[in-house]
């Protein structure tokens, strides 16, 4: 399989991720945007991105312009990582990155928390 196949069964398995929870998917098939994939449930939108590797395979321009777009709509911006064997993990964009090797400004995202934070407020 080349990169580009593992980047699409990838994105498969995010979206087929997503839709067992329930959200509608949109999918960007072999874009070159920095959104992969949009989630739709309810009043969630999700914009993703599904990398594999370390999140430093996330260049400071998609990350920034992921955040960026997010953040304009109230959207919530994800990258979505995969490294060889390993589960899936998904990372909620909380800031830019400024590019000077600090760390990335993310947290552990877990499907639903927007919703369960808002019906507990």
């Amino acid at each position: 399989m080349n990169t580009a196949q593992k980047g699409a069964h990838r994105e498969r398995r995010t979206r087929a991720r997503l839709v067992d929870d329930g959200y509608e998917v949109l999918r960007s098939a072999a874009s070159k945007s920095c959104i992969d994939l949009l989630g739709i449930k309810g009043p969630q939108i999700l914009m993703i991105q599904v990398k594999s590797g370390v999140m430093s395979r996330v260049t400071a321009a998609e990350w920034n312009e992921l955040y960026r777009l997010a953040s304009g709509c109230g959207a919530v911006p994800l990258v979505v990582l995969y490294e060889d064997r390993r589960p899936a993990t998904w990372w909620r964009i909380t800031g830019p990155r400024l590019g000077d090797g600090r760390r990335s400004p993310c947290v552990p995202f877990v499907l639903d928390e927007v919703a369960a934070s808002a019906a507990a407020g």
